[in-house]
């Protein structure tokens, strides 16, 4: 996980609901609510990947018989296109050492998204 999950994502209902009634119908209604908040598909299926986490840890605490998130399919996310290339001649405008760094980065044809 990249950065922190905000309490606030998960409904009220699904927080009060005792573990060993959570059903699959409890997932999914969260998936839907969050998807219809605006939240990014990414995002979704991070708190749906957490909240799987956690649920296989209470069935391996034998607080629960079943992880209920196992019968719902993980929330996909929606593959989009780089926005910009870069080429030698187009790069951002930077600082002459960064602009370097960028022209040999692009010659080796590394992808902006993958540079860390």
């Amino acid at each position: 996980m990249h950065g922190p999950v905000h309490v606030g994502v998960f409904p009220a209902r699904l927080g009060t609901t005792q573990l060993n009634k959570l059903r699959k119908t409890h997932i999914d209604a969260l998936v839907v609510k969050l998807s219809k908040q605006g939240l990014s598909g990414s995002t979704v299926r991070q708190v749906y990947t957490v909240l799987r986490a956690v649920l296989d840890d209470a069935v391996l605490d034998g607080l629960m018989a079943r992880n209920p998130c196992t019968l719902v399919k993980r929330p996909g996310v929606e593959r989009r296109e780089a926005r910009q290339t870069w080429t030698r001649r187009r790069l951002p405008p930077c600082s002459r050492p960064l602009k370097t760094l960028l022209a040999r980065l692009v010659r080796r044809s590394v992808q902006r998204g993958r540079v860390s």
